[in-house]
């Protein structure tokens, strides 16, 4: 960003400070809870919508608490003074590489260079005047905007129609988990030339993005399965045997281009591999969202990401999974409670079972619900371990109590879910005959998604392909086991089967479709656990409940302080 001033400063007499500075002053920032990085963010839009360099930095320095930075040096607060140009330094952090020439040749491309604009979509046209980087092999990537939320529109985001419309009710109030728009909202900036090989965006994400300087355009490849649709539902898509992210791998993927320039926004699905060219200086802004919809890619592309994300994403966002929860909420005020029945907001967000793909989709998320906690980074973070390599430790400090209290609420209503759906509604095959919906459907279509798992897990590990930080072998399989373990006994029969575990595909088998009836007599059988806890919950309650009674043990004929009185009061809490 710096280099990006130093280049559209016309004054002669203005110097910009050096990197050093500005990471010594924005950490300053940071420290005291100020945005620094943003705040430079939007200094560069400044100048990218035509105000000068100084006008920019002058507003910039202007907010900051000067009188605060204890450990700034009084020379690093000068900033406009003359003195010799330094050279400008490649920033060590950029991951995009630099290519010489034109576009890779004997590429399968079809050039777009007007993709149609559907009015529905609503995005604004942005006239920026034009603004250039500096080096041919800069590329910054998921720049944070927080202060500069650009939601998608048009009906598309249902994380975000699932946040407003389930405020302020149980676990989706002040006191829960904050909406994560610092992963969710971003900005790219780029030189022409700079390319970003093939990869699909973290943890099941769908993506729009804006160019907003006038002259910027990128070249977005995106792939589609050669053959069947479901192609991309295949644990092995993404093997090193016979896929390099360098592309144009087209024994799996028909390549199509869009030119992407100013005016225009893309709006792509999950689980969607795509290759960017930056063709001209570029400005972009852009941002993640779920959409029900598209709820079973997410479901692979989320399962892809935190297996194998060393070797087919860019990045990773924990707190994504704090937007699936509140999906499961949204879902069930909807599905189970009868809420929001008449929103055409709502209606477009949750299935309401007219068709199998429906059912499919209420299948797949609440697999996902079910493995919240084995795909959830802070079961397996070290964060006290700075090793290259993974380590093979019980995790610290672990899930939050917050972050896993939200987990089994969001577990239990999609528990809810399920025994709500399969005492309403039965199945037909293709003979019109009842199926056993929750033997026949619901454990063979969980079996498939844990073997799918586990099987891309095994695949890393045997290509040694970095996953989510510090998740071993062994710890995964001993947070899948909690999951096995918790489930009923023709789960465990169809799962330790022979070959139950080569799973080539998360996708449910074309040629075994159904028909949805709704039932006259709703059943009254209970089929789940509506607790919502996993056997690896209820380890760490009873481990919980055994260190306050050791400790109440220890402490018995004392007297306990204040403090200590009304923690332990708090972690009991926690426990029942």
């Amino acid at each position: 960003m710096i280099e990006f001033l130093k280049k559209n400063s016309s004054d002669e007499d203005l110097d910009i400070p050096e990197m050093s500075e500005i990471t010594n002053i924005v950490k300053n920032l940071h420290r005291l809870n100020l945005p620094g990085y943003i705040m430079l963010w939007e200094a560069i839009f400044s100048i990218a919508r035509g105000e000068g360099a100084k006008s920019a930095l002058e507003k910039f320095l202007a907010r900051i608490p000067w009188d605060n930075l204890d450990s700034i040096e009084d020379s690093e607060r000068h900033w406009f003074h003359a003195k010799e140009k330094q050279e400008m330094k490649h920033m060590a952090d950029i991951d995009d590489i630099d290519i010489e020439g034109d576009i890779p040749k004997n590429w399968p491309l079809t050039i777009i260079e007007q993709p149609p604009h559907s009015p529905s979509l609503n995005s604004s046209l942005l006239e920026i005047d034009s603004a250039s980087l500096t080096r041919p092999d800069t590329s910054l990537l998921d720049m944070n905007l927080a202060a500069c939320d650009r939601t998608p529109d048009g009906g598309i985001a249902s994380d975000l129609a699932a946040w407003t419309l389930t405020e302020n009710t149980a676990w989706c109030n002040g006191f829960c988990s904050l909406f994560p728009t610092r992963d969710v909202r971003w900005g790219l900036a780029a030189n022409a030339g700079a390319i970003h090989w093939f990869h699909i965006d973290s943890d099941g994400f769908g993506t729009y993005v804006d160019v907003v300087s006038k002259n910027g355009k990128k070249l977005w490849l995106v792939a589609r399965p050669v053959d069947n649709p479901a192609a991309f539902f295949r644990t092995n898509l993404f093997s090193l045997e016979d896929y390099t992210m360098e592309g144009p791998n087209e024994h799996k993927f028909i390549i199509e281009a869009i030119l992407l320039a100013p005016g225009m926004r893309l709006y792509m699905p999950p689980n969607t591999p795509h290759f960017v060219i930056t063709i001209s200086d570029a400005i972009c802004v852009g941002g993640h969202f779920y959409s029900s919809s598209g709820i079973r890619d997410t479901n692979v592309a989320l399962f892809q990401a935190f297996t194998s994300g060393g070797h087919i994403t860019n990045t990773a966002h924990a707190a994504s999974r704090v937007l699936l929860r509140r999906l499961a909420f949204l879902w069930h005020s909807n599905i189970v409670l009868g809420q929001n029945k008449d929103s055409d907001r709502a209606a477009s967000h949750v299935p309401d079972f007219t068709t199998w793909g429906d059912v499919l989709d209420l299948l797949v998320f609440c697999s996902l619900m079910e493995l919240l906690n084995v795909v959830d980074h802070e079961t397996y973070d070290v964060s006290w371990s700075t090793s290259v390599d993974d380590a093979n430790l019980p995790a610290h400090p672990g899930m939050s109590p917050q972050n896993r209290l939200e987990c089994i609420a969001a577990r239990k209503k999609s528990r809810e879910m399920l025994q709500f759906f399969f005492s309403h509604y039965e199945l037909l095959d293709q003979h019109d005959q009842a199926a056993d919906g929750f033997g026949d459907i619901w454990i063979c279509y969980f079996v498939r998604q844990v073997a799918g798992l586990l099987a891309l897990k095994k695949m890393a590990v045997a290509e040694s392909v970095e996953g989510a930080k510090d998740c071993t072998e062994v710890k995964f399989q001993r947070q899948l086991q909690y999951v096995i373990d918790g489930q009923p006994r023709k789960f465990l029969a169809i799962y330790h089967e022979p070959h139950a575990g080569d799973v080539a595909t998360f996708a449910w088998p074309d040629s075994e479709t159904y028909r949805v009836r709704p039932l006259a007599d709703p059943k009254s059988k209970i089929m789940f656990d509506l607790t919502g806890m996993t056997n690896e919950d209820r380890s760490y309650f009873r481990e919980l409940k055994q260190g306050l009674d050791t400790e109440k043990n220890s402490l018995k004929g004392g007297k306990l302080s204040p403090r200590k009185l009304k923690k332990r009061k708090r972690l009991s809490s926690l426990s029942h």
